[in-house]
Formats: structure tokens, C-alpha cells, sequence
């Protein structure tokens, strides 16, 4: 059994042929060309709600100065614009994290990665098993790079997810804050 880590185990890897290897390395290398791709869809999206939010933003706050009055007369409307700004502002926030740079792992492997001493002995040479060998720690490198990109992307998608629902409770929240505030002006009123 050739086992390279915890996480690649080979039984009976003298029935591996260097095809069979290559198969494989082909379907993990575009497995983790489709986690990069996901990832730029994802930071793609996020952007466009970025833009979508700012431009809401920049709205609210040029209605909010346009209208303040300086003389201290409370508004409804002013007051709900300010705080669903806020809340817009937030979820902003929230988004800019997905657009960060990202610590993801690209397709490919440095060549120190691949020029191990183990790899070219005499012994490894005569068995034939450098070439076997390499591929086998590029798979292994390769599944990895996989699981730690999902990770990486799946935690984007949820903040994703998360900012979307945000986004459209927006109008309900604008609504109970507008009609909570007349509320209690009513209230005071009596």
C-alpha cells in the first residue's frame, strides 16, 4: 500500500498505471478549475449588489441632506431614510468582505513542491515510481487545493446569501420603521 498522507491512500498501487494517474490528475484539475470559476462568480455577484447598495445609498443620503431641517422639526420620513440608511450601510459592509482579497489556492504547483529527494532515489528510479509517485502528490496537492477553495467560496455564498435576504426585507424594514415612528407620535399625541 503507497500512502502518501492521512488523506491519500492507495491500496494495491501496483495495479496503478501512470494512465490511470493521469485521469485522475485531469478531473481534479478541473474540479478545482471550476472552485476558482465559482469564486469569481461569487465576487462577481457580490459586486453587483455593492453597486446596487451604494447607488440606494447615495439616494438616501442625498434625499436625507436635501430635506433636513436645520431648525430641529422632527420628520418621520427623514427619520426612517436615516435609519434604513444605516441599515443599508451595513449590509454594504457585510458585502465589501467577499470582495477582499481571498487566500484561495490556484490550479498548478510550485516546483519545490514537486522536487522532493524521496522522489528521485535509485530504488524509486529502478521501480519505475518517480513518475507515479509525482502524480500521486499532485493529486494529493490538488484535493486539498479542492476542499480548501469549497471552504473559502462556501462561506462567501452564505454572507451572499445572507446580504440578498437583507436586501429584500429592506422594504419591510423601511415600512415598520415609518410606521412604528408615526406610532409614536400618535402615542404622544394622546
Amino acid at each position: 500500500m503507497a500512502e502518501l498522507s492521512e488523506n491519500l491512500e492507495i491500496e494495491n498501487f501496483h495495479n496503478v498505471t501512470l494512465d490511470d494517474l493521469k485521469l485522475i490528475l485531469a478531473q481534479a484539475e478541473k474540479k478545482l478549475d471550476d472552485s476558482i470559476k465559482n469564486i469569481d462568480a461569487t465576487t462577481a455577484k457580490a459586486i453587483s449588489f455593492i453597486t446596487l447598495s451604494t447607488a440606494f445609498f447615495v439616494a438616501q443620503s442625498a434625499y436625507f441632506f436635501t430635506n433636513f431641517d436645520h431648525n430641529g422639526t422632527f420628520e418621520p420620513k427623514l427619520f426612517t431614510v436615516f435609519l434604513s440608511s444605516v441599515y443599508n450601510f451595513c449590509i454594504i459592509m457585510y458585502l465589501i468582505r467577499i470582495v477582499l482579497p481571498q487566500n484561495y489556492y490556484p490550479i498548478g504547483t510550485t516546483p519545490d513542491d514537486l522536487l522532493k529527494n524521496e522522489f528521485f532515489t535509485d530504488e524509486f528510479k529502478q521501480n519505475g515510481l518517480s513518475t507515479k509517485y509525482l502524480y500521486l502528490c499532485e493529486i494529493e496537492s490538488y484535493t486539498r487545493r479542492i476542499k480548501h477553495n469549497f471552504t473559502i467560496n462556501s462561506d462567501r455564498l452564505g454572507r451572499l446569501r445572507k446580504a440578498i435576504k437583507a436586501i429584500c426585507f429592506l422594504p419591510i424594514v423601511v415600512l415598520a420603521i415609518y410606521f412604528s415612528t408615526i406610532g409614536v407620535i400618535l402615542a404622544s399625541l394622546f
